[in-house]
């Protein structure tokens, strides 16, 4: 089996991720974790060390749920498609 080449553009994108501004943010909710699709959440991402949770999106703003640690962000979510594509996608 052949090695497969990145798609350095698409991973590029993918990494930009961890550059997008917090809008807003607020201590874990304890308990109420599932009111921002947190528990369990839509998809997670570990970039190095940190673990990025991604809920739904705030119904008024269209900003989407991320969970850092203990705190709970709101940021633009113009990435969707990148954390839900096939990891084919990622491939030249």
């Amino acid at each position: 089996m052949g090695e497969a080449r990145a798609d350095q553009q698409r991973v590029a994108q993918l990494l930009g991720i961890a550059t997008t501004p917090s809008l807003a943010r607020f201590p874990l909710p304890q308990g109420r974790l599932t009111a921002f699709g947190l528990q369990p959440p839509e998809t997670v991402l570990w970039l190095d060390q940190t673990e990025l949770r991604f809920g739904t999106t705030e119904p008024l703003s269209g900003q989407r749920y991320l969970q850092i640690g203990d705190q709970v962000h709101l940021i633009g979510d113009g990435f969707r498609h990148h954390l839900s594509a096939p990891a084919e996608a990622f491939l030249e």
